[in-house]
């Protein structure tokens, strides 16, 4: 018999549960992978070391017996490749530099920076006054 996958479970839902750093601990060990939540965990169990056992205890109140997945990385990745790219934006750096740093092409590098511009997290309007 298999344990269920808690549906949803996102960092945020997990850090609610156990508190942040608890969280960043599982995300560390576990990143991208499904994590077994015992019902009774032995006196020494892994988790009770890696996050303590007052967390885990109510991780287990919340999901004992469920697999509940860890999300990776790519989130956190993406979102320090993003906040880099717009500092280099604002440094008058070129798209076709950027695409070469990050790999991606000159349209991404476009489609990064219009996001971070209609989210207010680059103005360009201040870079193109800054330009002349």
């Amino acid at each position: 018999m298999f344990a269920p996958v808690a549906n949803n479970t996102n960092l945020d839902d997990i850090a609610a549960v156990i508190g942040y750093t608890p969280t960043r601990q599982l995300v560390a060990w576990y990143a991208g992978r499904k994590l077994y939540v015992p019902s009774e965990p032995r006196e020494r169990h892994p988790l009770a070391v890696l996050i303590g056992r007052s967390a885990l205890r109510r991780l287990m109140r919340e999901w004992a017996g469920q697999h509940i997945r860890i999300p990776s990385l790519a989130e956190d990745q993406r979102l320090i490749r993003d906040r880099e790219i717009a500092v280099a934006v604002a440094a008058g750096e070129s798209d076709d530099a950027l695409a070469g740093r990050y790999g991606v092409t000159v349209r991404r590098i476009m489609q990064i920076r219009a996001s971070l511009t209609d989210t207010g997290l680059i103005d360009c309007e201040t870079l193109r006054a800054e330009e002349n």
